[in-house]
């Protein structure tokens, strides 16, 4: 869900005639469906939103851009957090594998 706020307007008084701009600002509600947990971690001046999500069974990277989430995990690792993102696009994270004991 995306909501706006703000507003322009004159305000006057008695002394000046002046105008009044309030900032618009955006927010958006972070929800994977499939996720019980969204964490999110960085945002870029693109509007693109990077961190993790946890769901039953899984613990996985995301990125929110334009509308939609795309969840990425580390092949074989236990869980994958996303951190930082910049103008490129390109994320930095972290990630965390388990030694198999035999």
């Amino acid at each position: 869900m995306t909501t706006q706020y703000g507003h322009d307007h004159p305000i006057l008084d008695h002394r000046h005639a002046r105008r009044l701009v309030v900032m618009t600002y955006t927010y958006t509600i972070l929800a994977d469906p499939a996720a019980t947990s969204t964490t999110p971690f960085g945002i870029n001046d693109v509007g693109q939103i990077v961190g993790s999500i946890t769901g039953p069974g899984f613990d996985s990277a995301f990125l929110y851009s334009g509308g939609s989430f795309t969840s990425f995990a580390v092949p074989g690792a236990n869980y994958t957090n996303a951190y930082g993102i910049n103008d490129a696009g390109q994320i930095v994270g972290y990630s965390n594998s388990a030694a198999t004991v035999a």
